[in-house]
């Protein structure tokens, strides 16, 4: 297993669009919840999206901290917004989280265990 502040990159395959907070389900509720998210997003259609920037991200809890890099404001981040709504619905259905009321669009490429170190004074 991992240690605390052992950074663990994300492999190539592994890259994603984070929509939704990180959350638990119980072996039995995976397949209607990916069912769900399925039928939701194959309504929804692909969109371009630039990524400049990065970011450090901590999960709710404070045990994982993750390195992103944040989509460009504009068409990439409507896009986002679009595919967060959907998943929105499907976790609201399903008894789970919503994603944020502001969120910062990002592809995780790295975390490690631990909550993020403290931001330094402005």
């Amino acid at each position: 297993g991992e240690e605390r502040g052992e950074v663990v990159r994300t492999p190539g395959r592994g890259l994603h669009l984070s929509l939704s907070r990180t959350f638990a389900v119980r072996k039995e509720e995976i397949a209607p919840l990916v069912g769900s998210l399925r039928r939701a997003l194959a309504r929804e259609e692909g969109f371009d999206a630039v990524l400049r920037g990065a970011a450090i991200y901590g999960n709710d809890e404070g045990t994982r901290t993750f390195a992103g890099l944040v989509l460009q404001q504009g068409q990439g981040c409507e896009g986002a917004g679009r595919l967060a709504r959907a998943v929105d619905g499907c976790m609201e259905r399903h008894g789970l989280q919503k994603y944020y009321e502001d969120p910062s669009f990002h592809v995780s490429v790295a975390w490690a265990l631990g909550p993020p170190p403290p931001r330094p004074p402005p």
